[in-house]
């Protein structure tokens, strides 16, 4: 009998030391605020390559490096709703409709912003860690690795693919 007592001590010991090194999903959580990376954008038949900054204010900057015949083009959205672009040294007020590529940006831009002002769920799938938002033009996930570093979003409605690297934190 004690025998059983002492493998049914020591069996569930095992468990809840298994069960404590299991990362749960909701203990990682998305860095909405204050980070750069760079982002690559597959959107329907247009590939590019943009710096993504988010300021700890919210603020959302996006500067093109790639295609070439708009490096150094910068689209900003800020947290009061006013969106401007920049260009040599130029800054201009911008309607999105007008934007060449302005579709895919904008997109970007709401699910960052969704981030930031929604409270999503973060679910685990396959050791990885996803949260799903909901905007005007479909559903969006991101990857969001084992730290809420992003690594990729997507957006099937709007056919755009988004791959994050060079991900670091903006200093405060």
């Amino acid at each position: 009998m004690k025998r059983r007592i002492a493998t049914l001590l020591w069996m569930l010991a095992l468990l809840f030391s298994l069960v404590g090194c299991v990362k749960t999903a909701g203990s990682v959580q998305p860095i909405t605020v204050g980070y750069q990376a760079t982002a690559h954008l597959f959107c329907e038949s247009a590939e590019y390559d943009c710096a993504v900054t988010v300021e700890q204010d919210g603020t959302c900057r996006f500067l093109i490096e790639k295609p070439s015949h708009f490096h150094d083009f910068t689209l900003v959205f800020c947290p009061d709703g006013t969106v401007y672009s920049t260009y040599k040294g130029m800054r201009y007020n911008t309607d999105l409709a007008h934007l060449p590529y302005g579709g895919a940006l904008l997109t970007l831009w709401q699910m960052l912003s969704t981030l930031q002002t929604e409270s999503l769920t973060v679910y685990s799938q396959g050791g990885r860690f996803f949260v799903e938002g909901q905007l005007e033009s479909g559903a969006f996930t991101m990857d969001i690795g084992g730290s809420g570093l992003l690594l990729s979003a997507e957006c099937e409605e709007e056919n755009l693919s988004v791959t994050f690297s060079n991900m670091s934190l903006l200093a405060d």
